[in-house]
């Protein structure tokens, strides 16, 4: 048979990758709890390798010669596994969202009604915006990649983010509140959370909890009046 017609013959380890890295998007807030930081462990230390870089000498001077070195791995590996640079900083910051998912959660289980536990969750997710270092790296002096990247339709990040906080009004008892009240109230705290980080000059002190919680209670007590 000539060359030119014989089947073609993909590598196992590019099948293996694709299927586990390209073909297998997060469209909900389950699958996004249901994912582990990274599917092994070299591409966990490639992620982690990335947000560090990132977030402590920015994005534009990160390389993924520096992100493979960093992580201890060769170019081709990285590659490999993301494909792109920015792939790369799109899964760090699924991460991060996961991340802040499972500290919504928790914090949650621990409330008695559902104002109590969306105020502390508007508080935690400000805590992550101003001390998870690749979080305030790029609200502080890139903004653009982190409005870009909750602009994603594929993950479709703004409806995971507003999933998070409709999921918790749901774990409590609030007669009266329908869906779209719910996500509308996610809205609200999702846009302060990101206006408050992206423009942190304010006559509010950004950094007491105290005085976010008053922020969040006078948009939660109209909707849940609780």
């Amino acid at each position: 048979m000539c060359a030119c017609l014989r089947p073609l013959r993909v590598p196992q380890w590019l099948v293996r990758y694709v299927v586990r890295w390209r073909m297998v998007p997060v469209e909900s807030l389950r699958g996004l709890l249901a994912t582990e930081a990274a599917t092994d462990p070299v591409s966990d230390r490639i992620l982690a390798a990335a947000a560090e870089l990132v977030g402590s000498q920015g994005d534009q001077q990160t390389t993924m010669a520096a992100i493979a070195l960093k992580a201890g791995v060769g170019r081709a590996t990285v590659f490999r596994r993301f494909g792109s640079k920015q792939e790369i900083l799109d899964r760090a910051l699924l991460q991060e969202l996961r991340m802040l998912a499972l500290a919504l959660q928790q914090s949650a289980s621990n409330a008695e009604t559902a104002a109590a536990a969306l105020n502390e969750c508007f508080v935690l997710s400000m805590r992550a915006m101003r001390h998870r270092p690749l979080l305030r790296r790029l609200a502080r002096l890139e903004p653009e990649k982190l409005i870009a990247f909750t602009r994603l339709r594929r993950p479709p990040v703004l409806a995971l983010w507003r999933s998070m906080y409709t999921s918790i009004v749901e774990m409590f008892d609030t007669p009266g509140v329908d869906d779209a009240e719910r996500a509308a109230l996610a809205d609200v705290l999702i846009h302060l959370t990101l206006g408050y980080s992206l423009v942190p000059e304010s006559s509010i002190d950004l950094k007491d909890d105290e005085k976010l919680r008053r922020v969040a209670a006078s948009v939660i007590k109209p909707v849940l009046g609780q």
